[in-house]
């Protein structure tokens, strides 16, 4: 895994707890056997909805993963599905986020049968959101056939 780590400076988190959390991100992804190609923060008063780092940053940061050949964008916080899919759009490239990137070293290192199945249970709790089918079409009926009846027919 080649990565660049991305972190957002706000109201609540100063900039020496802004370092020190990426600081903190590199060691995990060292612990999954990672490579960090880079680290690229910005101060924002109100994370962006849409891209949690605002339209021209992460352009900005596609250009820099273009450069260095990386193959996924670490955030330092917990993104939703729709900002993950917004940018995986611009950038063409793998997002995590903090705790995708957890839970994958958990993953990594469950040796025993219970602790195997406490991480896919936790895995699977933290993906349910993102879970959609064909442009999330192909999950929204219920029914189907003859003389079955859709979500809210009577």
């Amino acid at each position: 895994m080649r990565c660049i780590l991305v972190g957002v400076k706000t109201k609540e988190k100063t900039e020496k707890e802004l370092k020190q959390s990426l600081y903190e991100l590199e060691g995990l992804v060292q612990a999954l056997n990672g490579k960090t190609l880079g680290k690229l923060y910005q101060k924002r008063e109100i994370p962006d909805p849409a891209t949690f780092i605002g339209k021209g940053k992460v352009k900005q940061l596609k250009e820099i993963a273009e450069g260095t050949q990386a193959d996924t964008l670490i955030f330092d916080t917990q993104l939703s599905p729709v900002q993950i899919s917004n940018i995986e759009k611009i950038t063409g490239i793998k997002v995590l986020d903090r705790t995708d990137l957890i839970l994958s070293i958990f993953s990594e290192r469950a040796k025993t049968r219970q602790a195997k199945l406490q991480v896919e249970l936790a895995t699977l709790q933290h993906q349910l959101p993102r879970i959609y089918g064909q442009k999330g079409k192909a999950l929204s009926r219920i029914g189907g056939g003859m003389k079955t009846k859709g979500a809210g027919e009577k």
